[in-house]
Parts: C-alpha cells; structure tokens; sequence
C-alpha cells in the first residue's frame, strides 16, 4: 500500500526568492564563523552557484525535518546536528562545543566526576589511545597507545567524536566501566572491565646508571615540567659529570608547546630552530628558535639557570607509539639539529593545532588552525618519527627506567659503545 506523499517545505522553497533562500540559509554556515548579519549579504556575493544550491538543500532539508520527521525536533537540535556535522567532516580535531562541552573546557569536569586516566585521539573513526597515565586504571588494564575503542558500555563509538567518548567514560568514583578494544595486528577484540577513579600525572624523575649515565622521565609537559628537568639534572649532575643522558618521552601525550618548546631549548645552541607552525592566517605561521631570551618572555617559564652542561651532555631520547604532541616536537627538535639519538619505535603523529572560538556564552567551536612542522620541515600529524635505533617496548609502565627496562639497555649500550 503506497503513502500519500506531500513536502509543504518543499512548496515554501519553491516560492521564496533566490537571494532570501541564499541569506537564510547562508546564515546557518557563516554564523559558526561569527560573522555579522550585515556581512552575510557579502559573503553570499563570493559563493558560486554550486555553493548556493549545496545551501537551498540545507535549507530544504531543514524544512522538511520541522514538518515531516516521525516526531517534533527542536530546530536547535537539528541546527547543532548540522555544526557538528559541518566541523566532523574536516579532521577528528575539529568540533562544535555545545554548552556543556564549552563549560567542560573551560571550567574541567565536576569534582565528583572521574574516568580511567587516557588521553585520546580520533582516527579511522574510532576514539584512539594515545597514552594511559602510570598507575591509572587504564595503565593497569594495559591499554596501549593506538589502541581502538570499538565500545563503551555497550555503545559503539563508531564515527564518535572524542568528546562522547570522554562523556561515556567518566563517572562516579568506583564505578565500572566496560571496554571493548581492538589492538591493530590483532584479529579478535578484547573486553575490559576498568573502575573509574581519581587519577593523577607522575612528575619529572631520575636515577643515576652506575655507568655514569643519567636517566631522566618526562611523563607530561606542564607549566613546571621545564624547571623540574633542570632540578633533576643538577641533582644527576652532583655526583660528578655524566657520560650520557637518556630523556625517556615514552607514553607521554605533551602537553604545553611553549614549556615543549622550553624543554628543546635548554638541550640546544641557542639559533637553533625548535619547531614551526603552518596554517593559513598569519597568526597560524610561526618559528620558534632555542634562544632563551624570547622563550622566557611565556607567563610559563621559570627564571632559574639553564646548566651550561645540558647544552654538551650527549643524548639519546626514547620513544615510543605513545610519545605524542609537544613531545614529539622535543624529540624532532634534538633529533633534526644532529643533537640526540632516538631509540625505541615510531611515535604517535600528533601534530596540529586546535584554536577555541567562541560563537555565544555558551557555544564554540573548536578548529584546527595549523600543523607542527619539524625543523627539517616534516610534518608530524599522520607520520610521527622513527626512531634511529628500534628497541622493544615497555610491556608495563612500571618498568621504566628500571633493569627490566630493555629500551634504557640498548641506550646504556650505545653510549658504552666504542665510537
């Protein structure tokens, strides 16, 4: 039995005029860039027909939602829909914030909500592991970076964006969540059962080698992370000189680029290219080199000394899928001026940047402005760096910088190598 069919939306399209259909629905589109209504008009002008018949389908397909869909939608439903829609189509990064994704970044999740301690990514539609914090409930489980999210309690995260995934898996101090992971080279899916809690970064460490070789973990990059390096250096350094420091970058996400920036310099000469940034405006194009005098200009440097010797030490940087984003930047930075080795398995490819514009009190979006490039002019996003020396992986975090640790064996090794 056949429907009688009507589109009374398609009617009224019908009859509005072409330069009305073009300004309202052209507002839908250019509202997200802030754009005046006195500006629409001009900016219509710019569009091509094509562009003006992709609008009158926006405009046809709103319509048609208002009047024909199985139940009433809010219009700002099906409006935020078609944002989200918009930004998703460019990269993983790319988001509109509604108000309680807007007041999240702004203000952190409420005290009472906690999750499992991962930083994630979106890639090939699924949210990503980039790294688990040390002693999280996600370190224990033995989530590893790249690792897909397939699920999350039942719920699949197929075409997700990071921010669901971040929704779905905080909650209440001690209550479960349930995974299902797909490891790549792996057929079979795994299920996880993790209890969320409170979780929280490691700082800066270090421990002396008895072969006078210093071994030194940066788990994240924070406002303090630059001088608590340089802490930890003179202490290594107060048993006498060192033959060698080993900077372990393994499973650590980034963090600031300017403390990023900061931790690259204080290992460098200091006309030394650190990193650049490539987008289209010109606020989105910028160097930055090691010379100490612009880089304590940052709110976040610290004013102690920089130790002459951290600028001569010989270095090996270990890295792994797990070192990411400003960490990345410090390794490509030591590595391209000839300053370090890299020893361990290629890293993550973390390397643009996103920029928060706000549209209203309560929404934003958030949009990728530029790339990293590294000083050879390598992009990072999508290609990571390889290492000069492969060495295996941690299997726990726990081991690190300990004899069980085979990637601090084979950097120990190369520095007690005759050259």
């Amino acid at each position: 039995m056949m429907n009688n069919f009507t589109a009374p939306s398609i009617g009224v399209l019908n009859n509005m005029s072409l330069s009305r259909l073009a300004r309202a629905s052209l507002l839908l589109v250019v509202g997200l860039w802030g754009l005046s209504i006195s500006s629409a008009g001009a900016q219509a002008q710019k569009l091509s027909p094509d562009m003006l018949d992709e609008l009158k389908k926006v405009a046809a397909i709103y319509g048609i939602i208002q009047t024909e869909y199985v139940t009433p939608v809010e219009g700002t439903v099906v409006l935020s829909g078609c944002m989200k829609g918009m930004l998703n189509r460019l990269d993983a990064q790319s988001a509109y914030l509604d108000k309680e994704e807007f007041e999240d970044l702004i203000r952190g999740p409420s005290r009472d909500v906690v999750g499992i301690g991962v930083e994630m990514v979106v890639r090939a539609g699924l949210p990503t592991v980039v790294s688990a914090i040390e002693g999280s409930p996600a370190d224990r489980v033995g989530l590893r970076p790249k690792d897909y999210i397939l699920e999350i309690d039942g719920h699949s995260m197929e075409e997700s964006e990071v921010q669901d995934a971040v929704k779905r898996l905080r909650g209440k101090p001690g209550t479960t969540v349930s995974l299902v992971i797909r490891r790549p080279g792996e057929m079979e899916s795994r299920s996880l059962t993790l209890v969320r809690e409170p979780t929280y970064l490691k700082r800066v460490s270090s421990r002396r080698t008895p072969f006078d070789i210093g071994y030194l973990r940066i788990p994240s990059v924070n406002e303090n992370t630059a001088s608590d390096v340089r802490a930890e250096f003179r202490k290594l350094q107060a048993a006498g000189p060192l033959r060698g420091l080993v900077l372990d970058l393994r499973n650590s996400p980034g963090g600031l680029l300017l403390s990023s920036i900061e931790l690259a310099a204080m290992f460098l000469p200091p006309d030394a290219p650190v990193v650049s940034t490539e987008g289209r405006s010109s606020e989105s194009n910028k160097a930055w080199t090691a010379n100490r005098d612009e880089i304590l200009k940052s709110k976040y440097a610290k004013r102690d000394d920089w130790p002459d010797a951290m600028k001569s030490v010989p270095l090996v940087v270990l890295v792994n899928a797990g070192t990411a984003s400003g960490v990345e930047i410090i390794a490509a930075a030591l590595k391209d001026n000839g300053r370090a080795k890299l020893i361990g398995s290629k890293t993550f490819g973390r390397g643009t940047i996103q920029t928060v514009r706000p549209l209203s009190k309560d929404s934003a979006i958030k949009l990728t402005t530029a790339f990293y490039k590294t000083p050879s002019g390598r992009h990072l996003q999508g290609n990571g760096l390889e290492p000069d020396l492969q060495a295996p992986d941690l299997q726990r975090l726990e081991d690190a910088g300990t004899d069980q640790d085979a990637g601090l064996s084979k950097a120990i090794g190369w520095f007690r190598a005759p050259s």
